[in-house]
């Protein structure tokens, strides 16, 4: 309950317009060639829609995401592959974005290869970004979990991209970039909204 207490201040303080620093949700997610059919199928009988599959390998687009929870601003990058070298990059590209910020609180959860020692050694240079982690096993409590069902919703189930890979991306991120310049709309279906 302590880890819950102490992102909840910072929230509460990122969120005054006086705040020198920001808090982002950071996480990661992968979707894939094929299309996932999640709730379509929840009919039955003839009526049912077909998921249009692609004779190709099942490829990975993994995607590394982050929710200002001030603005309801989205950064993001998309990858072939999420590893050390990806994220290092990735959150440096968060640090100069912020770079009028004193501090950047990163939130994530525990997953080993957010606090790989490579990647704090690069970032511990700039002395502004900082880990949170959030409790273990806690998904709920990252907001930035809705954004990728946004995402789902939107893009990713039952789409008939599974033949053009890069159709596909492009599909990805134009969902993506509807908020990069900040959204109360999508503060408000993250739950971050104060009114």
């Amino acid at each position: 309950m302590l880890k819950k207490n102490v992102i909840e201040e910072l929230v509460r303080r990122a969120r005054l317009q006086d705040a020198d620093f920001r808090v982002l949700y950071v996480d990661e997610a992968t979707c894939y060639r094929q299309p996932s059919v999640a709730q379509t199928w929840w009919l039955t009988g003839k009526k049912c829609p077909v998921a249009p599959l692609s004779h190709r390998s099942n490829t990975k687009i993994r995607i590394a995401g982050a929710l200002d929870v001030r603005e309801g601003r989205i950064h993001y990058h998309l990858f072939s592959r999420c590893g050390v070298a990806e994220l290092t990059r990735f959150w440096k590209s968060l640090a100069s974005h912020y770079h009028n910020c004193e501090k950047v609180y990163l939130v994530m959860d525990n997953w080993p290869v957010h606090f790989h020692q490579r990647i704090w050694d690069q970032l511990k240079q700039s002395g502004r970004v900082e880990p949170v982690p959030l409790p273990t096993y806690a998904p709920w409590l990252n907001p930035i979990e809705k954004v990728w069902r946004y995402l789902k919703q939107k893009t990713i189930h039952m789409h008939a991209m599974s033949d053009d890979l890069d159709k596909l991306k492009l599909n990805i991120a134009s969902v993506l970039d509807q908020f990069k310049s900040g959204s109360t709309e999508m503060l408000r279906y993250a739950g971050l909204c104060i009114t």
